[in-house]
C-alpha cells in the first residue's frame, strides 16, 4: 500500500484549513450582512410577482424559516426542498378549501373517483396506462404550492400558469409534451370555435366529480345521439344532455335570490346630494336608496334613442348615482335629467304600452321600422302591469311631468311612507315558472325565463349582438357570470362581418358546410 508523501499530507492538511477559513469567512461576511437592511436582498433569488411585490421587506409572511437564523440564509441561497410548513403560510391569504394542499385541492377520496374513472377510460379505449410520479410531499400526501407556483420570477410572472413540464413533474404519459409524441388530433386545430361552449376534461373535473357527483353520463350516447344516416354523432338536445344539471339555471331558482332579469327599475339616487345642490326630482321611493338598484342595460338603450340623454349617460358612466358627494356640477346636473327622462320613459310605457318600447328601441338602433323588431322583445309585458307599478312607484308622475314641462321642477319628495309588498309575498312565486312580475323591493319590473330557449332572452341577445354598438351593454349583461337564464355561458357569439355578431343557439349539424 502506498504511504503519502510528507508534501502531498502538508498540502492536504493546507486544502482542509483554507476551506475550513472561507467557509468560516462567509458565514461571518453572511451574518454580518443579515445584520443589516441589505441582508433579505442579498439572499432574495429575484423579484416577487406583481400580487406580491407588497411582500417584499417581510421575507416571514412567506418563509417560517428566519432570516438572520442560518438556516434562514439558506433557505434563501440554496433551492432547499420545498417546505409544506411555507405553504401554510400561502393558507393566511389564500383560502382553497379543507383540502387546500392536495393535489388540485381535491380530498383523496375524489382524487380516487378520478383516478376510477381515468382507469375506466383506458380499459374502453385500450389507452396506454398514464403514470404518477409524486414530487416531495409530507406523509399525509400534502404537497407545497411551490411544486406548481414558483416565485421570485418578476413582477410580470403568472403564478396561475402551468408549463407541461410542470404537470408532468406529476403526470408522466409515454409521450415527452403535446408536441412530440403525442398522437394526432383529428382535424384539430378546428376551423372555428364550438358552437356550443363545451369542455370535456372541465365538465368531467369540475362538476361531475365535485359539484354534481352522481349526475356523470356513462356513455357516449347519453349526450350524443347519431343522425339519420347514422353517419354523424350529433349533440343531444338540452332535454336530454344538460337539463338534469342546468335547468335550474336557465329558470334563474339556482340564484341566491331568485330573481329574474330586471327590465326597468328606479335607480338608488343619492338624494340629499341633489338636495344640497338644489336640484329636485319630484317624487321618488326612499327606500331606493337601500335597495341599490341600477339602471337597467334595457333601459339604457330605450333612453339612448335620444341624444341628449345618451350624452347623459356617458357623462355618469363611472359615478355611483347612490353616493354623489363628490360630484361635479356637470354630473348632478346630468342625474336630474335622467332621472326625469326615466320618469318620461314610464310615463309613455303607461300610456302606450308595447308602441312607445319598440318605438323607442327602433330609436336608439337607427330602425326606420318598428315592425322590423321581434315582437318577443316584449315578452308579453301587460298595460295593466305597467299601470300598477308606476301607480305604486310615482303615484303622481303625470302631474310632476306636466310641472316640469311648465318650466318649473318639483320639489323632492321622498315616498317614506308608501307601502309596498314584500317582494316574496305574491309576485315572484307567482310567476316561478316564466313570466313577469312586480318587485317592491327593488322597485323594479323582472321577468324569468319560462325555461331553455325562453323566446325574450334570446330575442334580446339577438338584438344585441345584430347591433353591438348600441346593444353593448345588453350583451354585458348576458355574459355576467350569475346573469339570469346563462344564455352565453353555454351558446358562443361569433363575429359575421361588418361588425354583426351572431349567437349559435344550435350545436353543429352534419349539413353544415365543410365541418365548420
Amino acid at each position: 500500500m502506498n504511504q503519502p508523501t510528507p508534501t502531498t499530507a502538508r498540502l492536504t492538511r493546507l486544502v482542509f484549513v483554507v476551506v475550513v477559513v472561507a467557509v468560516a469567512i462567509t458565514m461571518i461576511v453572511a451574518a454580518i450582512v443579515m445584520s443589516t437592511g441589505l441582508g433579505p436582498k442579498v439572499v432574495i433569488p429575484g423579484p416577487l410577482s406583481a400580487p406580491h411585490a407588497l411582500l417584499t421587506d417581510s421575507c416571514v409572511s412567506c418563509h417560517t424559516a428566519e432570516m438572520d437564523a442560518t438556516k434562514g440564509i439558506l433557505h434563501g441561497i440554496i433551492n432547499s426542498e420545498l417546505n409544506i410548513r411555507d405553504s401554510g403560510l400561502c393558507l393566511d391569504c389564500h383560502d382553497l378549501g379543507e383540502h387546500a394542499m392536495q393535489a388540485h385541492a381535491l380530498s383523496p377520496a375524489t382524487l380516487e373517483v378520478y383516478a376510477q374513472e381515468i382507469a375506466v377510460q383506458q380499459a374502453l379505449t385500450g389507452a396506454a396506462p398514464i403514470g404518477i410520479a409524486l414530487p416531495p410531499h409530507s406523509d399525509r400526501g400534502e404537497f407545497a404550492c411551490a411544486v406548481c407556483h414558483i416565485e421570485h420570477e418578476g413582477r410580470r410572472s403568472n403564478l396561475k400558469a402551468m408549463t407541461e413540464a410542470q404537470c408532468q413533474s406529476c403526470h408522466s404519459i409515454q409521450f415527452d409534451s403535446f408536441h412530440g409524441g403525442h398522437p394526432e388530433f383529428d382535424g384539430y386545430p378546428y376551423r372555428r370555435r364550438l358552437r356550443i361552449a363545451f369542455d370535456h376534461a372541465s365538465h368531467i373535473y369540475h362538476s361531475f366529480l365535485t359539484k354534481e357527483q352522481g349526475k356523470a353520463p356513462t356513455s357516449c350516447t347519453d349526450c350524443h345521439i347519431d343522425d339519420a344516416t347514422g353517419d354523424f354523432m350529433m349533440t343531444a338536445s338540452f332535454e336530454q344532455s344538460c337539463a338534469q344539471c342546468h335547468d335550474k339555471d336557465v329558470h334563474a331558482s339556482a340564484r341566491s335570490d331568485g330573481a329574474g332579469v330586471a327590465f326597468f327599475t328606479l335607480p338608488a339616487i343619492d338624494t340629499m346630494a341633489l338636495d344640497d345642490a338644489g336640484i329636485g326630482i319630484g317624487q321618488w321611493p326612499a327606500d331606493s336608496g337601500v335597495a341599490e338598484g341600477e339602471i337597467t342595460p334595457f333601459m339604457r338603450l330605450m333612453l339612448a334613442g335620444d341624444p341628449e340623454t345618451l350624452n347623459d349617460l356617458r357623462t355618469i358612466d363611472e359615478l355611483d348615482m347612490l353616493d354623489l358627494q363628490d360630484a361635479t356640477d356637470e354630473q348632478l346636473a346630468a342625474v336630474s335629467r335622467i332621472v326625469w327622462s326615466i320618469k318620461a320613459l314610464a310615463l309613455e310605457f303607461t300610456d302606450e304600452g308595447h308602441v312607445a318600447i319598440v318605438r323607442r328601441i327602433a330609436s336608439a338602433l337607427g330602425v326606420e321600422s318598428a315592425q322590423a323588431l321581434s315582437p318577443h322583445l316584449l315578452g308579453g309585458l301587460s298595460r295593466s302591469l305597467l299601470r300598477e307599478c308606476v301607480e305604486a312607484w310615482l303615484p303622481e308622475l303625470e302631474e310632476e311631468l306636466a310641472q316640469r314641462a311648465s318650466g318649473e321642477d318639483p320639489p323632492t319628495d321622498l315616498l317614506e311612507d308608501a307601502l309596498f309588498e314584500e317582494i316574496d309575498a305574491t309576485g315572484q312565486n307567482w310567476s316561478s315558472l316564466g313570466g313577469w312580475y312586480r318587485d317592491d323591493m327593488e322597485f323594479a319590473l323582472r321577468y324569468r325565463p319560462t325555461g331553455h330557449g325562453d323566446a325574450f332572452l334570446r330575442a334580446w341577445a339577438d338584438l344585441a349582438a345584430a347591433w353591438p354598438e348600441s346593444g353593448q351593454p345588453v350583451l354585458d349583461a348576458f355574459t355576467e357570470p350569475d346573469a339570469v337564464g346563462q344564455c352565453l355561458r353555454c351558446h358562443s357569439v361569433d363575429q359575421i362581418g361588418s361588425g354583426m355578431l351572431q349567437v349559435n343557439w344550435q350545436a353543429r349539424r352534419p349539413m353544415d358546410a365543410n365541418g365548420a
